[in-house]
C-alpha cells in the first residue's frame, strides 16, 4: 500500500481541523439552550407525621414527613408579587 504525499496527508489535517471549529458553536449553542431551561426548584410547606411540625423546604426534610401545601416560588413559601409593568396604566 503506498503512502499519501506529503501534501495530502496536510491537506487530510487541514480538513480535520475545519471541522473541529465547525463543532465548537454547535457545542456552545447546546450548553445555551441547557442553561436557559434550567429553573430554581419550587419550595414546599412540610408536615412532620410525628408532632405536626410544619416546614418550608425545596426538598422533603427526612423520612417520616409529608408536603402539605405548594408549590410556591420564593423562600419561605410565599408566593411571588407580580411586577408592575414599565409604562403600564397608572403610572
Amino acid at each position: 500500500m503506498p503512502y499519501p504525499t506529503p501534501s495530502v496527508a496536510r491537506s487530510q489535517v487541514r480538513h480535520r481541523r475545519w471541522h473541529a471549529w465547525l463543532a465548537l458553536p454547535a457545542l456552545g449553542a447546546l450548553l445555551w439552550a441547557a442553561a436557559t431551561q434550567a429553573a430554581p426548584a419550587p419550595w414546599y410547606w412540610w408536615v412532620s407525621k410525628l408532632d405536626g411540625q410544619r416546614v418550608c423546604a425545596q426538598h422533603m426534610p427526612a423520612s417520616g414527613w409529608e408536603r402539605a401545601e405548594g408549590p410556591f416560588t420564593q423562600a419561605g413559601c410565599q408566593t411571588q408579587q407580580p411586577r408592575a409593568l414599565l409604562g403600564g396604566p397608572g403610572r
